[in-house]
């Protein structure tokens, strides 16, 4: 009975160890497919996430540092707040710099203060006027024009060079209509001209002090009671060229570009902090930085000049 039993025990392992091969070679059957299909399936999800990441980032950090750039250095800023000449004389920027009532420890000169309320571009012709007065000379800044002391240039449209600008030299004559807003200006020394025409016959005459620096001129000048004109910005902003306000000069066929925010006021005083001046787009004596004015000075070549 014994030995029965231990056969049938041996029968039943051998029948569960038949069984256990068939199951496991079924396995490597299934597992191969599930192994090669894994794959597949990863590979497009690899492709999937690896190629749209890169594209979104590109553009989303590149233009947006070169595209700001552009606009904040170079056209953005300087045409909005400043419209260009043909608009910012009639209506100028804000001032960076206070109005500020001159201490009395300053020297300011008495000179009379002129509006170019009537004359939108008209900042050259009213300095003058307002300069003569303090000599005793009684002349508008109108009559400056009128009476022939001042030329005037208009640009008109060139045929032979297609349709580009041609018209006056600042520096002879002024460009434009002082009395509209699309005039231009002109520079020290067709205002020198004026004064040199205008008082001929006088004892005093006009002095060039192109180059000059402004500590130069306060000590050499305005401590001994001598007004200056100088050629600076609008309001101390700014300047900057535009193509379009370039034309060929008359007689030279130079090209001329101007310098946009030019304006043009009176030296009348100054501290260890400010210049204080005449200025024809105020009611009162402006003043302005001394670092910000010498830089706006220089930019538009440092002209000045007075009468001696």
């Amino acid at each position: 009975m014994k030995r029965t039993a231990v056969i049938l025990i041996l029968a039943m392992l051998l029948t569960g160890c038949g069984t256990q091969p068939a199951e496991i070679s079924s396995q490597p059957e299934t597992e191969p497919v599930t192994e090669a299909a894994s794959p597949a399936a990863e590979a497009p999800t690899e492709l999937k996430t690896e190629a749209p990441t890169p594209a979104p980032t590109e553009p989303e950090t590149e233009p947006p540092t070169q595209a700001p750039a552009e606009p904040e250095t170079e056209a953005a800023p300087q045409p909005p707040e400043a419209n260009t000449v043909l608009e910012n004389r009639a209506a100028p920027a804000d001032v960076a710099q206070p109005e500020i009532q001159p201490p009395d420890t300053v020297m300011v000169l008495d000179l009379p203060g002129y509006s170019q309320a009537e004359l939108p571009t008209g900042c050259e012709l009213v300095s003058t006027s307002m300069l003569l007065s303090y000599y005793g000379y009684d002349i508008s800044a109108y009559d400056l024009v009128d009476e022939g002391y001042v030329g005037t240039s208009a640009l008109e449209e060139d045929s032979s060079r297609n349709g580009a600008l041609r018209g006056g030299d600042p520096n002879q004559v002024f460009v434009g209509d002082p009395f509209d807003k699309s005039g231009y200006g002109c520079y020290s020394g067709a205002i020198y001209s004026a004064l040199d025409s205008y008082l001929s016959e006088e004892p005093l005459g006009p002095v060039d002090l192109g180059g000059m620096s402004l500590p130069d001129i306060c000590s050499l000048y305005i401590d001994y009671g001598t007004p200056v004109m100088i050629w600076a910005t609008i309001n101390m902003v700014p300047s900057f060229v535009l193509p379009e306000n370039s034309w060929y000069v008359n007689d030279t066929d130079e090209v001329f570009s101007w310098i946009s925010n030019e304006h043009c006021l009176v030296l009348v005083g100054y501290d260890e902090n400010f210049y204080y001046f005449n200025d024809p787009l105020r009611d009162d004596i402006a003043a302005y930085g001394r670092a910000l004015t010498e830089q706006r000075y220089a930019e538009l070549g440092c002209q000045a000049l007075c009468i001696q």
